[in-house]
């Protein structure tokens, strides 16, 4: 009995550690499994990164990049998931260096087993967050978007990677799409695009349930906005045919702003392109909702906003769309009795009847066709009318148009809440029909061009927050025909700034409708211009300010640009004129406008408290670095009053700066100019001269230098009388030839240059006055460097002396040649009593040149004397005697062949020494 309880015991004992043993290794086996999963990721990580940068390379007529991959077996378990960061793809050829898409990061996920596989990758999710797309066809036809390798010779990796879609699922979040059609002028802008699409996109036939919705939709045409900045909603539920590519919209539900609308139809892949059928419907639209694609009406109190009237629009899109041939489409708008209504205002816009249609057959988009048939409504008392036709947009475009009636601006404040800035005043009487091709312009058949009619404004005042003056038009006829528009009796008023002008404008119509060359003659006339008030809204540069003289504040200014396809020849007298921080008065002259050129022909007008003419020109052919190239001439001009108003004047002469007086110069001038219109001074080139009678100038470091060599008090100001200088303008520098002044009680003469960097670099000849009695000595060289706030003076003593003596030597030639019976004698004795004395000092020196050689030479050979003596006393037998008394002989003779040397060199130098001084004695 006890055996078998032993027995049992152990063997239950048995059972017991070998299901510990299971469970560990279970347990082993899991974590190994875990380690696997999360470790493997890793292991595949480059092998992934490279195969996937080179697949898609190789497939693609595009460079694919991406700055990492995060590969997980977790995160979506059963499928693996891969994460691109920063993912893009350029373009190449015409699209070089042009971003098809960038997205901050690619969410896949992929199935587990083709990882391990050699047939491919099975995609199952894709989500692209975050991407911007830019897709681009160029005229010829050619879209980025098409990077699809399908040349077979194309060089691919051996081994075979491939990416099968097998979507279920398939998201866009926060993108921005962006589509350019560079032949039709046409712009898609989608802003905050958020898609989904779920379904089974692998079976034959699936149910796809698509939502998609849009913050900022933009639609441009040739430059007008058609769709601006709206809101969009597209939710669609399609049956999804795969085997026949057969995609049939059911259920949908979307708007546009407020207008809800939905479509049904299909579309069909075939080999050349698409073929489709769908039908718009919008059966719950209402007269409110089209105008909430009216940007003004939409953003403004819309939710107050009272409408009514009879409203339909429809449209289909039928037929295949196979490369620049499109599919047959008809949009239709029409309302009826139409109006609107703000209940805090007193009236109503009402009578609105609309009649606008947008068709093509099926053809190319040459064959669209703009039907605004009908534009009417009613504004307080007056109706207004127009229609417009538009034909053959992509060839040659014909248009039909008319208009007739009045507008009360006035009546705006009362049917729309304006903004408390805004007023709105005057009449605008319109009668205008036009009729024609873009032919008849470019084969000038203007006659069969109908422009006909005539606008007249009454009393306009206009104040927008916008715009910073108020408009204001007393008057303004506008006479309309085939071949040219007059405008007579315009009297404008912008803020201060009062404008009266008559002008006869041809081509205009080429102008607007086809950007042809405008050609024109005006007359102007202004009691006061300030042209700043015009281009510091438009112009605005980040550097540079200049004082506005009229209103005391700062204003930017930015590179005028001359437009290419405007001819005029204006005849201008501006009795008060503002540019940058100058001005001007009793301004007359001609000015041309062509090819980019503005032409000044005799522009005569008080300036800086003198007289100035201009004449010249200004261009801005290169965009970037417009040129002047200007003829001045400038009489009586105030010191004060030009440097205060033109600022790089201070860079090239900063000693005037501060001075008082008048000066006249005429001047050619030619300078390219930066972004905020100042002139590039380092491209500067000119001539010209410089005069004044009288100037007065201040105490500068440049005169406080001058004050100090001379050892002078200081006096300021300083005068300067009957003045001038001839100077030219060179790689930004201003270069004087010699003139003359005087300061204080100093006789200048200078010549030299001024620096961009305001560097000088003159030479200037000083003659003191005759009261110091210094003779010859009261003239000195002086170099005048270093920059105008640190001046570095110097006088040059060296040549000053120089200069003594040649004029000496010529003094003495002169006056033995004049005088030589009277004086030859007298002068040739002093001659040699002045050549005997400089010979005399000369062989003094040269005597002690060699009474010191000599002293030298004994001095070596003691010395060596000594030294052998030192050697022979050292040594203590007769043969170490024997050679000490050689190395001593040695010593010497080594010391008499340098004392020999020294004696020489001296030598040399004495007879140099007289030699020199015989020659610069000799008459």
């Amino acid at each position: 009995m006890t055996l078998f309880i032993t027995t049992i015991n152990q063997t239950i004992k048995l059972k017991k550690s070998t299901k510990h043993k299971i469970l560990i290794t279970l347990g082993m086996f899991f974590i190994l499994f875990v380690a696997v999963f999360i470790l493997l990721p890793y292991l595949l990580r480059d092998k992934i990164v490279e195969r996937a940068k080179v697949e898609l390379n190789s497939k693609l007529n595009a460079q694919v990049d991406f700055d990492d991959i995060n590969i997980s077996f977790i995160r979506s378990f059963p499928y693996a998931s891969v994460r691109f960061e920063k993912f893009h793809i350029a373009g190449v050829g015409d699209f070089k260096n042009d971003t098809l898409l960038y997205s901050e990061s690619i969410n896949l996920s992929i199935n587990l087993k083709s990882l391990f596989s050699d047939t491919g990758y099975d995609i199952r999710h894709l989500e692209f967050i975050s991407p911007k797309v830019v897709v681009r066809v160029l005229d010829g036809g050619r879209a980025n978007w098409k990077i699809l390798k399908t040349d077979s010779t194309a060089i691919s990796d051996s081994t075979n990677m491939q990416f099968h879609w097998k979507l279920n699922s398939f998201i866009v979040k926060n993108a921005d799409i962006y589509y350019h059609y560079d032949k039709s002028g046409m712009d898609f802008i989608f802003k905050n695009v958020n898609h989904s699409t779920t379904g089974d996109l692998t079976a034959d036939s699936s149910l796809l349930v698509t939502k998609t919705s849009c913050d900022s939709l933009s639609f441009i045409w040739d430059g007008f906005a058609w769709v601006d900045k709206a809101q969009a909603v597209l939710n669609a539920d399609i049956n999804a045919n795969l085997n026949d590519m057969i995609f049939t919209f059911s259920q949908n539900n979307s708007q546009l702003n407020k207008i809800p609308f939905s479509f049904s139809g299909w579309l069909q892949s075939i080999p050349e392109g698409w073929d489709m059928d769908f039908k718009l419907n919008t059966e719950k639209l209402d007269f409110k909702s089209i105008l909430s694609v009216v940007p003004v009406i939409y953003a403004n109190s819309f939710d107050k906003l009272q409408t009514g009237g009879k409203v339909d629009l429809g449209g289909f899109i039928r037929g295949k769309w196979i490369g620049d041939f499109y599919p047959a489409f008809d949009l239709k708008l029409t309302t009826q009795d139409a109006w609107f209504h703000y209940p805090a205002l007193p009236e109503k816009l009402q009578k609105i009847n609309i009649n606008l249609a947008i068709t093509n057959p099926g053809k190319t988009l040459d064959e669209t066709i703009f039907d605004f048939s009908e534009m009417s409504f009613l504004l307080g008392k007056n109706p207004f009318m127009a229609s417009l036709l538009v034909t053959h947009p992509m060839s040659d475009t014909e248009i039909k148009l008319n208009a007739l009636g009045k507008i009360d601006l006035g009546m705006i404040k009362r049917v729309y809440p304006l903004d408390k800035n805004t007023n709105l005043n005057g009449l605008i009487d319109v009668n205008l029909k036009v009729e024609g091709k873009q032919s008849y312009f470019e084969s000038n058949n203007y006659d069969r061009f109908q422009f006909n009619g005539l606008v007249k404004l009454l009393n306009i005042n206009l104040k927008v927050a916008y715009i910073e003056n108020e408009i204001a038009i007393n008057k303004a006829n506008l006479n309309f025909n085939n071949r040219y528009l007059n405008l007579s009796d315009l009297q404008l008023k912008i803020g201060r700034n009062d404008l009266s002008a008559n002008a006869k404008v041809e081509n205009y119509i080429g102008y607007l409708l086809y950007d042809k060359t405008l050609n024109a003659n005006l007359k102007l006339n202004a009691d006061y211009l300030n042209l700043n008030d015009f281009l510091s809204n438009t112009n605005v540069s980040a550097k540079s300010e200049v004082k506005n003289t009229d209103q005391g504040a700062k204003t930017k200014l930015k590179t005028v640009l001359i437009p290419g396809n405007i001819n005029f020849d204006v005849e201008a007298i501006f009795n008060e004129l503002h540019y940058g921080s100058m001005s001007f008065t009793k301004a007359t002259g001609k000015l041309a406008v062509t090819n980019q050129h503005l032409y000044f022909n005799n522009m005569k007008m008080n300036a800086f408290g003198g007289t100035m003419l201009l004449n010249g020109s200004y261009n801005s052919l290169d965009t970037l670095n417009p040129v002047a190239e200007l003829k001045l001439d400038i009489q009586s001009v105030v010191f004060k009053d030009i440097f205060s108003q033109v600022e790089s004047l201070q860079q090239f002469v900063p000693i005037f700066s501060k001075a008082t007086g008048k000066f006249s110069t005429q001047l050619n001038f030619r300078s390219t100019f930066d972004a905020e219109m100042s002139p590039e001074l380092t491209t500067t080139t000119g001539a010209g001269i410089f005069n004044t009678n009288s100037v007065s100038i201040s105490e500068t470091p440049v005169l406080n230098a001058l004050l100090k060599a001379f050892k002078k008090e200081e006096l300021f100001p300083a005068n300067l009388n009957d003045l001038l200088v001839s100077f030219e303008i060179e790689n930004g520098k201003i270069i004087t030839k010699p003139f003359a002044l005087k300061l204080w009680d100093m006789n200048f003469t200078l010549e030299g240059e001024t620096g961009l960097n305001k560097t000088i670099n003159y030479k200037a000849k000083v003659k003191l006055p005759d009261k110091y009695k210094l003779g010859r000595f009261s003239v000195y060289n002086v170099k005048i460097g270093g920059t105008f706030s640190k001046p570095k003076i110097e006088i040059d003593l060296k040549n000053t002396i120089n200069e003594v003596i040649t004029e000496t030597k010529e003094k003495i030639e002169t006056v033995i040649t004049q005088q030589i019976d009277a004086a030859k004698e007298k002068a040739l004795e002093e001659a040699r009593i002045e050549k005997e004395k400089l010979v005399a000092l000369a062989r003094i020196q040269a005597d002690k040149l060699i009474n010191d050689a000599d002293k030298a030479a004994d001095k070596l050979i003691n010395t060596a004397k000594i030294q052998g003596d030192k050697l022979i006393s050292k040594a203590t037998n007769p043969l170490t005697k024997l050679v000490a008394q050689s190395a001593a002989n040695k010593l010497e003779d080594e010391a008499r062949e340098q004392a020999e040397i020294l004696k020489q060199k001296a030598k040399r130098e004495a007879e140099k020494l007289i030699e020199d001084a015989e020659r610069k004695t000799e008459f």
